[in-house]
């Protein structure tokens, strides 16, 4: 991990994630774009918890749902508790099972999966974004379906990185240590919702449908 980086990520101040409007439906690519299609940028505040995705009709697919949470170094594991309401859901391609699935990403992401040079804090280092989305593959996911439930991942389960192959959290070869990057130098955290083709790819329902998010902790 550049220390620079490292520092940074350390010592950003935290936003609170209990606030509605310090969370991202997104991704929001550097030129602009919205990935998840009619969405809001940011969820709804809703008196039964933290927020809600409000999914009116079936053109409202959204992808990634984070907070600018800034290093994950000292923290062991992410609880997230949410109820569904309506569904069915399906993976973009409107046949494949939805899914949703715990994440963090490393700061500066440029969500191309390709080479990244840092020169910021006065060092060449070559890094590989496909090592900075991590998903929690293992304990951390499951299909989406109306009702109540909890996913919990811990950050010693093994988690995937986008387009890693082989590769994994608990690969000691690269994967280890890119993933010990990215906890070092996290910054958003949350979950995405996606199947078929991929985790965060986005969802889909024919019907009107809530994802409400009653507590998020990361501890």
């Amino acid at each position: 991990t550049n220390k620079g980086e490292k520092l940074f990520a350390q010592l950003k101040p935290k936003p609170s994630i209990t606030k509605a409007g310090n969370w991202t439906i997104g991704p929001i690519l550097p030129n602009g774009t919205q990935e998840s299609q009619n969405m809001p940028t940011h969820p709804v505040a809703v008196p039964n918890g933290l927020f809600a995705l409000e999914m009116p009709r079936p053109e409202c697919q959204p992808h990634y749902v984070t907070v600018d949470y800034g290093s994950l170094t000292g923290k062991s594991k992410i609880t997230l508790n949410v109820t569904v309401e309506g569904g069915p859901f399906f993976a973009k391609d409107g046949v494949s099972q939805a899914t949703i699935c715990l994440y963090f990403q490393r700061i500066w992401d440029d969500y191309d999966a390709t080479f990244w040079v840092d020169n910021s804090f006065g060092s060449d280092t070559n890094q590989n974004t496909q090592y900075f989305r991590w998903f929690a593959t293992t304990t951390g996911w499951k299909q989406l379906a109306p009702g109540t439930f909890e996913l919990t991942a811990n950050l010693s389960d093994k988690w995937t990185a986008l387009r890693a192959e082989s590769e994994d959290s608990l690969n000691p070869k690269d994967g280890a240590k890119y993933f010990k990057g990215a906890i070092d130098s996290a910054g958003a955290v949350g979950f995405v919702l996606g199947g078929g083709d991929g985790w965060g790819h986005g969802i889909m329902s024919p019907n009107p449908s809530k994802i409400i998010v009653t507590s998020f902790e990361i501890s």
